[in-house]
This record gives C-alpha cells, sequence and structure tokens, in this order.
C-alpha cells in the first residue's frame, strides 16, 4: 500500500504527539483495514518511534548542497531512496550490516540513521560528524497475521493492542531519554555534531520527493486532518 510510505516520508511528523494522533485519523484506520482485508497484515499500532534520523558524513553538511556528490547509505525502500535524493546526496542501498565495512572501503561517503546506530557499531571510528538534519522521524508499526488476528477472542484483541501501544510509548519515550547519553558518548569518541543546520532549505528540497513518489496529495490531505 503505497499511501503508508508517507509515514517515513522527510520530514513528515515531528514529533512524537503527533504520530499518535496520526494513527488515531479515520483515514489512516482504513488504510489498516484495507491492509488486513486485501493483503493479511493487521497493523496492531503505529507509535514505536526511534527518533529522528540524521546525515553522518565525514564533512561538515548543513545545506542541502553540502551533500552534493556524497554516496550515502540508506535502506532500499523507495520513499528513502528518493527522499535522500532529493536532500541532496546519491542513495546506495546496502544492508545494514555492511555500513562500516563500507565506510571503512569508502564504498560510501556516510549513512543517515538514528543516533543510538553510533554506538552499536562504533561509527565513531569510520566517521566524524553528526549532522543534524532530523530528515525522518524513524516510524515502526507492529504487525501480526489477519487470519491469526481474528482467531483471538475479542477481548484478546483489544488486550493486544492497548498494550501494543503501552509498550510502545514507554519504548520510544526510552529511546528519547537515552540521546542525550549517546550525544555525549559519541562527541567523547571524537565525533563533531553540527547542529546548526538549515532545516528550512532541507524542508524545501524535500518536497522533490514527495511529487516524485506522487504522495504529495496524500501528505496534505493527512496535514488537514491534523490542522498542521
Amino acid at each position: 500500500m503505497k499511501e503508508l510510505g508517507v509515514f517515513n516520508g522527510p520530514y513528515f511528523v515531528e514529533s512524537y504527539e503527533e504520530v499518535e494522533k496520526l494513527a488515531s485519523l479515520p483515514v489512516v484506520q482504513g488504510w489498516v483495514e484495507r491492509l488486513a482485508q486485501q493483503y493479511g497484515i493487521r497493523v496492531v499500532c503505529f507509535n514505536w518511534v526511534q527518533g529522528y534520523r540524521h546525515f553522518m558524513t565525514n564533512k561538515p553538511v548543513r545545506r542541502p548542497e553540502d551533500l552534493r556528490g556524497l554516496r550515502i547509505r540508506t535502506p532500499p525502500a523507495p520513499v528513502w531512496q528518493e527522499s535522500v535524493r532529493a536532500l541532496g546526496a546519491t542513495p546506495v542501498a546496502l544492508p545494514f550490516g555492511e555500513i562500516y565495512s563500507a565506510l571503512q572501503q569508502r564504498a560510501i561517503d556516510g549513512a543517515e540513521l538514528v543516533y543510538a546506530n553510533i554506538p552499536d557499531m562504533s561509527l565513531w571510528e569510520v566517521l566524524r560528524y553528526v549532522n543534524e538534519t532530523k530528515h525522518f522521524l524513524l516510524i515502526n508499526f507492529q504487525v501480526v497475521g489477519e487470519a491469526w488476528y481474528q482467531r483471538l477472542p475479542a477481548n484478546y484483541r483489544q488486550i493486544l493492542r492497548e498494550e501494543c501501544v503501552r509498550a510502545g510509548r514507554e519504548t520510544s519515550m526510552r529511546i528519547q531519554q537515552e540521546e542525550a547519553r549517546i550525544k555525549q558518548l559519541v562527541q567523547q569518541r571524537g565525533m563533531t555534531i553540527v547542529s546548526d543546520v538549515d532545516l528550512a532549505a532541507f524542508r524545501k528540497a524535500a518536497e522533490t520527493a514527495y511529487e516524485r513518489l506522487s504522495l504529495k496529495a496524500v501528505r496534505d490531505a493527512l496535514y488537514q486532518a491534523l490542522r498542521k
């Protein structure tokens, strides 16, 4: 369902609270039911948020033109590939586990990741800058098979939905709180955090991605529902 790609579009929403509001919109609930009926996939909750993704490179990035010519690793999903291209870089699809070696061998010039990925892979050994572009707020869905879901008693389905939302909220808040500690750690390990990023310029560049992906009308309809 192409419409669901909008959740990981660049600068789509900018807070956890907006994510929770999105999940309750009738149009989004309609997508949930269509996904279940047509494809057998039940989205239990939407609110597992891993934080902002930033460009991580070996040169400072403050404007889209600073990404020109840089090969940036991103997952192969079209919405992310087109977004990275619109923001100024050349997207390179690579498995997550190959990021470190690709940087080491200079097959790529950087990656776009959340803060927690840096200590997980010791990326301070191969990258110098975290450029706080905040281009994606990483939203994850929890899904189960629709046939299994429908076999549950109605009260169990309700419990599953409620506990999924509760756990997502708790996990998302914990990730948010942990970010301050990780930022301090990466600086101690020699990385520089570039915070004076021209976010207005990046948001303007991001519009091209929505147009190329034919998601602008979908996004704008959701914004209207959110009164954004």
